[in-house]
């Protein structure tokens, strides 16, 4: 009788794909997490900034550019917290699967360790959705730097 891999090992290939999902949602949760934490960064700063921006507004400086001022901030903050934590992910699960730092018990599995693999694919999603989450909690703050009124930013100044 032959028996396939994927029928022999099929306990371990469940419980592998189960972790990939619970890892995944773990991400979601740490970038949901980062992109509160830039929101509510970029409020403040906007708010701690009302007066420099109302002084820019007053010296002819476009609300565009204020709410692209604040766009660009965040999403750079996004994008190098984005791409800082990929390198840093990718290269934990290197150095895990080459360590082999995971052991699964001997004559239950062929393999003799928990493997990790990085995908380009995977990499893309990664920065991808950590762009994408800076650029949706850079927007609010953005419009409202950019709303604001120039004589109310300068009146208490």
């Amino acid at each position: 009788e032959v028996i396939s891999f994927r029928e022999l090992n099929r306990p371990l290939l469940a419980a592998l794909a189960l972790e990939r999902v619970m890892i995944g949602f773990g991400v979601a949760l740490v970038m949901a997490v980062a992109a509160l934490n830039l929101l509510c960064n970029l409020a403040l700063l906007a708010a701690e900034k009302r007066a420099d921006v109302a002084l820019l507004g007053a010296l002819g400086l476009e609300p565009r550019f204020v709410r692209r001022l604040f766009l660009t901030l965040g999403i750079g903050v996004g994008a190098l917290g984005g791409v800082i934590g990929t390198a840093i992910g990718g290269l934990t699960a290197v150095v895990l699967d080459v360590t082999r730092a995971l052991p699964l018990p001997h004559g239950v599995f062929v393999v003799s360790h928990v493997p990790f693999r990085v995908t380009a694919g995977a990499i893309a999603v990664v920065l991808g959705v950590s762009l994408g989450a800076a650029l949706l909690a850079s927007l609010a703050p953005a419009r409202a730097a950019a709303r604001r009124d120039v004589l109310q930013g300068l009146r208490y100044e």
